[in-house]
Parts: structure tokens; C-alpha cells; sequence
């Protein structure tokens, strides 16, 4: 006889419907929701008219702020006969799915649900059928380095070291599993499973038995029980040891679209702010769409960039005045030292963004900013940030890169405190402000430039190597003295320069180093030689003046300016020597030869 399945398939926003006998949608959070969005709300009303809710009966919806699906493990429990009384039950998510079927990725991304959606995942009534024949239950196993470490390099460790505590106390035959599983690479991520009713009323009277200890030792204000996945894993896995069968699913991702508000320092020279927009709009996916939020203090020349974004009709661009802001909002903007401390404002003034990415002209991108958006989550800390030094006993951050929730610091009134601190950064005073709620990004998201290692490169071999290492991670951020504006031959200049050739003219070249125009235009004639084109590229538009009474006018930008005449006013000699100074000797020696070879 064939098993009566449930699958519970969590929503807590409109999607696409998956629905059948076996699939049954459910509304995580109704109760909060209720209150928060109103019933008359079309997303809450599309949400009640086409799933259960898990506010019904015996329930803690109101608690999904922190105990997000598990407010659905905890309504089919009590409310079982609700469902049918079925003889297995499973959770899924509304965009993540258990693939019934091998595959060679633990995790597949999908572009979104078609008609072939089924078919790809293998769902499927003869699939259901034969679910159980060589398993007892089924889970979703990921991989990590180790469990305690991950745990310990994204969530507060003694959240995790407090649940084993009480696991121990209340459950001594589970001890040697947890031991053994925190040391383990394989983890139960997102609490996806699908067991029989015995085992499901086991694990639910042992998880929540635990959760309901620890919540009474910990404030749950702001916090989310990351830690009911690797006790959900712990539970698995003796299972297992138990001497049940466990069959590992891969599970899927779908891509949805999605809207990344990413806000930047205006810079009176955009052509480096214009180089780090390009690298992310270069990288995006086609389901990411950037909201470029382009923070400023007085006078400023938008129509530059205007111009530029209006060639990606996916992306926005917005100015907003910060000080104007602040001083709408009673905060006093002048205690303020901007551009330096704009990450501390920028959840005052863009008050209707929960959460956003902070950056500045130093940041380039290799990889999808959305990917780095989701990877970078703020539920946990307020506030992620680039490490001064990785393994230091305090938090110390660097630079101009982070990752804000800034709906909790509008709420802990982070602005308003900042206004009072007199000195440092804004890296200084989000670690002295919010000390408990700082970390780093995840360490596979992001490389920062190394001055030792750069420049001291002799064979393009080497140098090479290490160029290529740094396109596995998402961002590559130059530290002080290694910005390629300056430093025109670093090691990872190259990639910066390259992608500065590709801007259109008008975003004027401007706020760079001696020499640079030179390099740029070899840039451009490379590119150009690269695509098979025989026409020689048109020089750059010359530095902008100092001083400028009016922004000149997009028109004046589009013209294509004739090359500039050579400079005649140094000898070769004097010429050799100053080129020498600012590239090096290799790369003389390679201009010198390569001049002689051409005559």
C-alpha cells in the first residue's frame, strides 16, 4: 500500500503556487502578518485565499520572527489531523525543493518555476510511490567546512554551545552525536526533511522540548533560532546511527527576481565611482536589478551618471541629499563627518530599506551582487564588514564595505548615537556603537588586496596565479595604496583598468593618477584588437579643471575628442625617466623593445 504524503511547502509572500494533493502550501507567520500587513492587503489576501495558515489551533505563529519555519513544524504537530493524518510529512520552502533524483550539485539554481518544473525535480506520483523503498526518512545534506566553525564564523557561537548545553542535560543519549556531528562537514540546512509520523513526533516533542528551554535563558528580540538546523542534523544523524535508513535529496534554489539597494559616497570625480557600478551591473544576473543610491553633502553633477544608467533600464539611480535628510528627520547632520561616516547615516535617510549594501570606490565586483546580497545576511548581525584582521580576539573592520540592517538600526537609533560620537570612521563606530552585533563578511565572498604581495612580482607566471585566484570570490576590495588609480601596475589593477576602458564618454576622465591616461588608452586599444576591430579607439576626454562653475551638459561629454597633441616639452631621456618612476623597470624595458620591434 502506497503512503500517504504531506509535503509543507512554507510562504510568506506571494510565489508561484505549487499546490496537489501531496503539496500543501502554508502561510508561516499569519498571526504577525495579520497585524503588520492588515487583511485587506492584496499579498495577504492572495496568501489566506490559497493556503492553510499555521495560526490555527495550538500554534506560535507570532513567534515566526524567530522560529521562522518551524511555526509550520509546530502546527502540523499539534494539528495533524488537519492535514489528513498522513502517513509521512515533510518541509520544503517556497523556493527551495527537494530534487528527487541524483544530482551532482548538493544545491541546483533554477531561473525561476516553468511548466518543466516537475519534470526537473522529478516530482512525480510513481517517484512517490517508491519514495521509501531502500530509506526510512529523507533529508537535505549540505556541506561546510566543519559544523562548529561555520556556526562560529556566521552566528554568535554561544547560541550554539548554550542549545548543546541543554541538549545534554535533557537528552544524555544524544551527547556523543552532537560531539561527533558539530566536528562533521555534512549538515541539515533549512530544516528540509520528509519523515514518517513516528519519527516526526519524536523529533518535534525533542526539538521543541529544547527551544522552549533555551528561549527561557535567552532574549529572543532580534534573534532567529539558527540553531534548530544543526539540531534538526544532530536529531538526523542519530537517527542514523540508530540504524535508520537516510536517503540525502539535493534540493533547488529558484532565482526570482530581486532588487539590491546598493548606496555609494558621491565622489566629485565619478569616473571611479562609474568603475564600480560598471563591475556590478558587468557581473549581475539577469534576475538582480541594483537601486544605485548615491549618497551626497552640498553641490553636486548627476547628469554624468545619469546618462550612464540610462543605458540599463533594469537598474536606479537616486541622489540623496544627506545632510537635508538627517535635518528633516531632527538630527543634527552637522556632528556628522562626511563622506566618512555616510554608513552611519544611510539607514536615517533611506528609511524605507530594511536592508542594503554599503560601498565605495574601492570595491569591484567579479560575481553577481545579489549572490554577494543574500550571502552577507543581516539577520544574525547588524552590521558585517571587512576584517582588519581575521583572527583578532575583538572585531576590527576596515574601510568602506558593508552590510547593514537597517531596519534594526533605525530602531536602535544608531544615527542619533553616531552623531555624538567626535571622532573615527564608520567602521570605528559601528564596532563601539553595536559590539555584539559586528562581524565579518563570509570569507568566500570577498578578497582584499595585499601590499605586500603587490608589486614584488617579477614573472608573469606567478603574477598570473595569483590574479586568477581572486575571481573565485564575488568582491575584490583595494586597500589603502593599492587603488589602481594610484598604484597604475598593481598586480590587480589590471582587471579595473579593463573594465574603466568600457565606459562611454560621458562620464568624464578625471581623478587619476599621472599616467593614467596613457595606460587607459592602451586599455582601450587592447579591448578593441581583442573584438577583431581594426579602428583605432578614440582618445579620452582630457581632465576635467580643477574648478567648474556649471556641470557641462551631457552633449558636451558625447563628442568625440580628437587625440591630444604629444607632449613635446621633455626629451626622450627626461620622458624614459618619468615613465620609469611610475610603471617600473620591466614595464620600460617592455615599451622600450616593443617601440624598436614596431620600427
Amino acid at each position: 500500500m502506497e503512503p500517504k504524503i504531506k509535503l509543507l511547502i512554507c510562504y510568506h509572500k506571494k510565489d508561484v503556487l505549487l499546490k496537489d494533493d501531496v503539496l500543501e502550501p502554508i502561510h508561516v507567520g499569519r498571526a504577525f502578518a495579520r497585524k503588520r500587513m492588515g487583511e485587506d492587503d492584496p499579498q495577504y489576501r492572495w496568501l489566506a485565499e490559497n493556503m492553510i495558515g499555521d495560526d490555527t489551533g495550538e500554534n506560535i505563529s507570532e513567534k515566526n520572527a524567530s522560529y521562522n519555519e518551524l511555526t509550520a513544524v509546530y502546527w502540523a504537530w499539534k494539528n495533524y489531523g488537519a492535514l489528513g493524518d498522513p502517513d509521512c510529512i515533510g518541509l520544503m520552502h517556497y523556493r527551495r525543493h527537494f530534487i528527487f533524483r541524483d544530482s551532482y550539485d548538493v544545491v541546483e539554481n533554477v531561473r525561476g518555476i516553468g511548466e518543466d518544473y516537475f519534470e526537473r525535480i522529478n516530482y512525480n506520483k510513481e517517484m512517490l510511490a517508491h519514495l521509501f523503498d531502500d530509506c526510512d526518512y529523507v533529508a537535505h545534506i549540505g556541506h561546510v567546512d566543519q559544523v562548529y566553525k561555520h556556526y562560529t564564523e556566521n552566528h554568535h557561537i554561544e547560541d550554539l554551545e548554550l542549545a548543546i548545553k541543554i541538549l545534554k542535560e535533557k537528552y544524555p543519549g544524544y551527547a556523543a552525536t552532537a560531539d561527533a556531528y558539530l566536528k562533521m562537514s555534512y549538515v541539515n540546512l533549512c530544516n528540509m526533511f520528509i519523515m514518517p509520523r513516528e519519527m516526526f513526533f519524536e523529533y518535534c516533542s525533542w526539538l521543541f522540548d529544547i527551544l522552549e528551554e533555551f528561549e527561557k535563558q535567552v532574549d529572543l528580540t532580534d534573534k532567529r533560532l539558527f540553531i534548530s538546523e544543526r539540531l534538526t542534523g544532530i536529531f538526523i544523524e542519530q537517527q542514523k546511527r540508530n540504524g535508520k535508513r537516510q536517503k540525502a535529496l539535493p534540493a533547488t534554489f529558484v532565482q526570482a527576481d530581486m532588487r539590491v539597494p546598493v548606496a555609494m559616497p558621491y565622489q566629485k570625480d565619478v569616473f571611479r565611482t562609474a568603475v564600480t557600478i560598471a563591475s556590478i551591473i558587468k557581473q549581475a544576473d539577469r534576475t538582480t536589478h541594483i537601486d544605485f543610491l548615491i549618497l551626497h553633502s552640498g553641490e553636486i553633477r548627476e547628469k554624468e551618471l545619469k546618462e550612464f544608467l540610462r543605458r540599463y533600464p533594469a537598474h536606479t539611480l537616486t541622489f540623496i541629499d544627506v545632510p537635508k535628510a538627517l535635518r528633516e528627520k531632527g538630527i543634527a547632520a552637522e556632528k556628522f563627518h562626511f563622506p566618512e561616516q555616510y554608513p552611519l547615516a544611510a539607514a536615517e535617510v533611506l528609511d524605507k530599506v530594511n536592508k542594503l549594501l554599503y560601498i565605495d570606490e574601492r570595491a569591484f565586483f567579479f560575481g553577481d551582487v545579489g549572490k554577494f546580497f543574500l550571502a552577507c545576511n543581516n539577520d544574525e548581525y547588524t552590521v558585517l564588514g571587512l576584517p582588519q584582521e581575521v583572527n583578532a580576539e575583538e572585531k576590527v573592520l576596515r574601510g568602506n564595505a558593508f552590510s547593514l540592517n537597517a531596519a534594526r538600526l533605525r530602531r536602535l537609533k544608531i544615527a542619533q548615537k553616531a552623531a555624538e560620537i567626535k571622532e573615527g570612521d564608520a567602521a570605528e563606530a559601528f564596532v563601539q556603537l553595536l559590539p555584539e552585533q559586528v562581524n565579518y563578511f563570509p570569507w568566500w565572498v570577498y578578497n582584499i588586496t595585499d601590499e605586500k604581495k603587490d608589486g614584488t612580482i617579477y614573472y608573469d607566471r606567478h603574477r598570473g596565479d595569483q590574479r586568477w585566484a581572486v575571481w573565485e570570490h564575488a568582491m575584490l576590495y583595494y586597500d589603502a595604496g593599492m587603488e589602481p588609480w594610484k598604484n597604475l601596475q598593481g598586480l590587480y589593477s589590471v582587471y579595473w583598468w579593463e573594465v574603466a576602458a568600457e565606459l562611454p564618454s560621458c562620464i568624464p576622465f578625471a581623478g587619476l593618477a599621472d599616467g593614467a591616461e596613457e595606460l587607459w588608452y592602451d586599455q582601450s586599444a587592447d579591448l578593441c584588437k581583442a573584438r577583431g576591430s581594426r579602428k583605432k579607439q578614440p582618445a579620452p576626454p582630457p581632465p576635467m579643471p580643477p574648478a567648474v562653475p556649471e556641470a557641462p551638459t551631457v552633449e558636451q561629454y558625447s563628442q568625440e575628442l580628437p587625440a591630444p597633441a604629444p607632449e613635446r616639452k621633455k626629451g626622450i631621456f627626461a620622458r624614459t625617466i618619468a615613465y620609469w618612476k611610475q610603471h617600473g623597470l620591466r614595464q620600460t624595458l617592455k615599451k622600450i623593445f616593443g617601440k624598436l620591434k614596431r620600427k
